[in-house]
């Protein structure tokens, strides 16, 4: 099957920046729609995305944070990432908050294909994946709107949102070997990071030039 042309530039040339190959090929890339604004977003949101899937992966998680990288765990790191980066677009300026508002869209296309992807990877029947990915999305909102909810705590936000670490990240465990502090140190990150975050010019968020921290227990 052929592969379409969008897809194959988008295959090859998905860089933030431009580069020898894509300079060469400037012209063809143009008529191909690669800088069009559909295309422009898509990369933008695959970049998003990549860096936040990164992030959460980090082996610092596991090893030090007592954070399994089993499916919902891993889940639940990448969306509180991509959630940090979904508030700082809330955020953008009235003249980039249409364009804010698409990014979002195609950021959470990003994650919600990757995880059909993660889904089958757990070798569920193929009939059941819409069903998985359905329950997956609505833990998902609830666990954004449990962020959401802690931030806007004007007492004891610091400690609903390790409430809320607790619940979605570390699936309320009650392990002899997760503490208090494990918790606490995962929402110190989370409000590092999103500061991190809500500093960075609109372009350096499409360019997705977040300087996450090492994760630290």
């Amino acid at each position: 099957r052929p592969t379409p042309p969008t897809m194959f530039v988008r295959r090859h040339f998905s860089g933030s920046g431009a580069g020898p190959v894509e300079e060469r090929w400037r012209p063809l890339l143009r008529v191909l729609g690669y800088y069009g604004p559909d295309s422009t977003r898509g990369r933008r949101a695959e970049a998003i995305f990549r860096s936040c899937s990164v992030q959460a992966h980090h082996p610092s998680w596991k090893k030090f944070g007592k954070i399994g990288d089993d499916f919902r765990p891993q889940h639940a790191l990448i969306l509180t990432h991509l959630w940090m980066v979904h508030r700082r677009l809330h955020a953008f300026p009235p003249a980039e908050l249409r364009e804010a508002k698409l990014l979002q869209e195609a950021m959470f296309d990003e994650l919600w294909e990757d995880t059909t992807k993660r889904i089958r990877h757990q070798k569920v029947a193929e009939l059941t994946v819409d069903k998985h990915l359905r329950d997956v999305q609505k833990y998902s909102f609830a666990a954004a709107v449990e962020y959401d909810q802690a931030l806007a705590k004007e007492e004891g936000s610091f400690d609903a949102l390790a409430a809320a670490v607790w619940r979605n990240i570390f699936l309320a465990s009650e392990s002899d070997d997760l503490t208090v502090e494990h918790c606490e140190r995962v929402a110190n990150y989370i409000i590092d990071n999103k500061a991190r975050v809500d500093d960075l010019e609109p372009k350096e968020v499409y360019d997705a030039q977040f300087n996450w921290t090492t994760p630290r227990f």
